[in-house]
């Protein structure tokens, strides 16, 4: 089972999800677990790596693991997530802040969707 890493960041009720470059659907910002790395150095390596321009706070929250499929693979995954709270906002392109009505009409990923319907029932989102 892949394990996988992902950022939750929310500003002003907007959850920040990405655009797979290759298919027509949205994601949180994720990383796949490399071998000998740790949770918090996969968040690091993504966020540099999709966001080279926000500042984030450098502590990141675990909030809660989910269990699904990949949508680029359709391999069973493991995704763990943790709350980010980003600092300085410049979000690049392929990337959007998409207030919490807006999100239903996009496509996202049946993970994504998980985290939402969480985030919803913990009053996060």
């Amino acid at each position: 089972m892949e394990r996988i890493v992902s950022m939750i960041s929310i500003i002003d009720n907007c959850l920040l999800v990405v655009k797979d470059k290759e298919k027509d659907f949205w994601t949180l910002p994720s990383g796949k677990v490399e071998k000998g790395e740790n949770d918090i150095k996969v968040l690091k390596r993504e966020i540099s790596k999709e966001f080279p321009y926000i500042k984030v706070d450098t502590e990141f929250t675990f909030y809660k693991n989910f269990i699904g499929i990949t949508p680029n693979k359709g391999e069973k995954a493991i995704v763990l997530t943790y709350m980010v709270n980003v600092l300085e906002d410049n979000i690049v392109a392929g990337a959007e802040r998409i207030p919490f009505n807006y999100l239903k009409k996009l496509n996202l990923t049946s993970i994504t969707v998980d985290v939402i319907f969480c985030l919803l029932f913990d009053n996060l989102l």
